[in-house]
């Protein structure tokens, strides 16, 4: 058996996606590789979503279904719509894609992408480079980040990750980043393959809420004051630092995170002005010490931000 004869399932999670949603199909309607299943949850939609979706229910491999909220639920709960989808995968499905509504593919992004993690299993996960988005993850010394956007895992990663099953047994805010780290901990390396390519059609603007947010985190992993002063001019973003200084006023306790990020930044720092600098930390810490920054920070975007 070949990869090519290998099931690959898609899930798609759609919400007021009017706007993308066509071009976001089409691109996976027209892989050279095409997957066997595409699962398209409709989480809801206020808008046009729902008529759009209606053409793609007519091809014999699209899956349409509809997530209904709970009464009064106006948030688009990424995690939840996801383990609603991840019911319908397919039991013998070896690959789980999945696929923002925002994003576009190139053509041959399956051909290319599965017969390298069919190769390297070891993996567990990987995806193409996405035009448009940050690598967040990528500043706190992890190696380059697998997008969530546009990610494939192996069927043992998946099912690993939770618990045994094919339905995703996590409800937790990011869980793209989650899954990540926790595929680093179960002995996976995820890796990204900078020349297969795809497209963010709505990168997230930087709200002052999501710019406060970030400064207060970042007050709680640890950085320096000189350092978190240079990111606020880079980025022109006086609300960062609002958030960091009320973590700072408020004798907020800094996370464990505090000593490898701070040696991030003092390495950051040494390798812009030519001076090397050794490895000083084992990549199982750093994404323990990660993981659990994800954690409270959820929490705290839970508190203030989602009363």
């Amino acid at each position: 058996m070949t990869v090519l004869d290998k099931n690959l399932n898609v899930m798609v999670l759609a919400r007021n996606e009017e706007k993308y949603i066509s071009k976001c199909l089409n691109s996976i309607k027209f892989q050279t590789l095409s997957p066997s299943k595409v699962i398209v949850v409709d989480d809801d939609s206020t808008d046009r979503t729902p008529e759009i979706l209606s053409r793609y229910k007519k091809l014999k491999n699209f899956e349409v279904i509809r997530f209904r909220r709970r009464e009064g639920d106006t948030s688009h709960n990424y995690a939840r719509v996801l383990r609603f989808a991840s019911k319908h995968l397919d039991d013998d499905c070896e690959y789980i894609g999945i696929v923002d509504a925002d994003t576009v593919l190139e053509k041959r992004y399956y051909e290319k992408l599965l017969p390298r993690l069919e190769e390297h299993r070891e993996w567990g996960m990987t995806g193409g480079i996405l035009y448009g988005e940050d690598i967040s993850p990528r500043f706190y010394g992890l190696p380059c980040y697998v997008y969530g956007a546009n990610r494939i895992y192996t069927r043992e990663c998946w099912y690993e990750l939770n618990g045994g099953s094919k339905v995703l047994r996590d409800l937790v805010f990011g869980i793209d980043t989650y899954h990540y780290l926790q595929a680093f901990l179960l002995g996976y390396r995820p890796t990204v393959q900078l020349d297969v390519k795809s497209w963010s059609m709505r990168p997230r603007p930087l709200t002052r809420e999501r710019l406060f947010s970030r400064g207060f985190i970042s007050w709680k992993l640890g950085y320096y004051p000189w350092y978190m002063i240079l990111r606020v001019i880079r980025n022109k973003a006086p609300s960062m630092m609002a958030g960091y200084l009320k973590g700072w006023l408020a004798g907020e306790e800094m996370w464990a995170t505090k000593d490898y990020v701070r040696e991030t930044q003092l390495t950051r720092i040494k390798a812009i002005l030519g001076i090397p600098t050794p490895e000083t930390r084992k990549l199982e810490e750093i994404v323990l010490l990660m993981k659990d920054a994800i954690l409270q920070s959820q929490r705290f975007r839970k508190k203030v931000f989602m009363r």
